[in-house]
């Protein structure tokens, strides 16, 4: 099935990153691309967008680097997927770095930041809420003993 293929694609792409063979990466993860875009599947095609960013700052291609980069933020906050805007964040701080644009790598590390604070605060949040709920449960259990 194509969504298989792709996530193939996919995943060759990022073998081939870490054996530095990055032409032949970029060209797995494009044809990644290509499917994920025709299958509307964003939570792998913004993956993909997010490594081709990679590639491209690994290359000191700044301006392809940012293109990917937005791209998977953009698609990122219309889909309400979040597991990876910080790496594109990150990336974005890289790349506007690398090119003296020192203003907009600051206002990437800023949002880059305050996303890492957001998920402190909900992972925070959810660990106290667990606490409660087990503590709730325990006096249940008592009083039902009781």
């Amino acid at each position: 099935n194509k969504e298989g293929i792709a996530s193939v694609y996919s995943m060759i792409g990022q073998n081939m990153i870490l054996q530095k063979r990055y032409l032949e990466a970029s060209n797995f993860l494009k044809k990644a691309k290509t499917i994920f875009t025709e299958l509307e599947n964003n939570r792998g095609l913004i993956n993909v967008l997010n490594h081709l960013s990679d590639i491209a700052i690994i290359e000191k291609k700044w301006n392809d680097a940012l293109f990917y980069a937005n791209e998977s933020i953009i698609l990122s906050r219309k889909t309400n997927i979040t597991e990876y805007i910080q790496k594109a964040y990150n990336n974005m701080s890289i790349s506007y770095a690398a090119k003296n644009d020192f203003g907009n790598a600051y206002y990437s590390q800023k949002r880059l930041n305050a996303l890492k604070d957001s998920l402190i605060d909900e992972e925070k949040t959810r660990k106290s809420q667990e606490v409660e709920a087990k503590y709730l449960n325990k006096e249940r259990e008592r009083e039902i003993a009781l």
